[in-house]
């Protein structure tokens, strides 16, 4: 389907008519599409930024989240230095700001982070 049809039927269903007769129509059938219709639901537990850093922690873990600018990025990885190539190790001590969860991508080969105002972090099996 594509949009300009998931509009009309938006409107027909809102308004008993397919073509909006209003300014106020229109933001209405285009807030329920982009907010609504076009919301992204992962599959996975739940789980926090602080809870995330524990496991990253202990283990490599397969998660994926919601970027800031809406996109859905899987991740496999991990804050074990013993699967960190010794090129990519931290070069000095500083301490990551607990609003987010900073860890080595496996599959991309490099540093990365999850910020605790991504809309949802979810663990994959």
């Amino acid at each position: 389907m594509t949009e300009y049809l998931i509009k009309y039927i938006l409107a027909e269903e809102l308004f008993g008519h397919r073509i909006c007769e209003s300014i106020q129509d229109i933001y209405i059938v285009n807030y329920f599409y982009k907010n609504l219709l076009l919301e992204k639901l992962l599959v996975g537990e739940p789980i926090s930024v602080p809870e995330l850093r524990k496991l990253l922690h202990n283990k490599i873990v397969n998660f994926e989240f919601i970027k800031l600018n809406g996109e859905v990025r899987p991740a496999k990885g991990t804050t074990m230095m013993k699967y960190v190539p010794q090129s990519q190790h931290p070069k000095g001590i500083r301490p990551s700001s607990p609003k987010v969860a900073t860890f080595y991508d496996l599959e991309k080969q490099d540093w990365r982070s999850v910020s605790q105002r991504s809309k949802e972090i979810v663990l994959k099996k």
